[in-house]
């Protein structure tokens, strides 16, 4: 059902090991989380591990589920050096915008970069479920995203690092294309 790519591969088993290790443990959700920016306590490490902990099963497992379906193929135009490093710098732009509202958890900021890319890489593409072109779905997202942030009504959801995310990506995809990056 899904590609095998090494980097991708390992993402899921470190999001799974932290994932197994926060029901054991659930002060490591607080400890690893990403901090707001007004905080007192900000929680400088954050900036990396919120990429690794969930706020419950279903927030992993649709995490890992995107991770799974778009990663690899991001990954395989990549190459798994520069998928390492455009992830966590996509991660990056993730928790620098979902910091000036508060912080977070998950690694749906740099998914959205992912598939952010993708979608510049293969507009076209088309996803079985929903039966949409990358394009039009992006699109949806995005749409949904910027709603529910100026409606106020986030859900607790991170809206913010959805979109830092995004742009990331999209900026990573063209800088890349233009520049050869790495």
């Amino acid at each position: 059902m899904f590609q095998r790519t090494e980097a991708v591969r390992k993402l899921f088993y470190a999001n799974s090991l932290v994932f197994i290790a926060t029901l054991f443990f659930p002060a490591l959700i607080t400890m690893l989380a990403l901090s707001g920016f007004s905080d007192p306590n900000y929680n400088f490490i954050g900036i990396f591990t919120h990429l690794f902990v969930h706020g419950g099963i279903l927030h992993f497992a649709f995490n890992m589920l995107a991770l799974l379906s778009i990663g690899p193929m991001v990954e395989q135009n990549l190459g798994e050096k520069k998928f390492w490093i455009f992830y966590f710098v996509m991660g990056l732009f993730a928790a620098f915008a979902q910091s000036f509202i508060g912080g977070g958890v998950g690694a749906s900021g740099a998914i959205f970069g992912l598939f952010a890319y993708l979608t510049c890489m293969n507009p076209d593409l088309k996803f079985a479920f929903p039966p949409l072109k990358a394009k039009w779905l992006m699109g949806l997202y995005v749409v949904f995203s910027i709603y529910a942030i100026v409606s106020g009504n986030m859900c607790g959801i991170g809206h913010f690092a959805h979109l830092g995310g995004a742009a990331a990506g999209a900026a990573l995809f063209y800088a890349n294309k233009h520049f050869k990056l790495g």
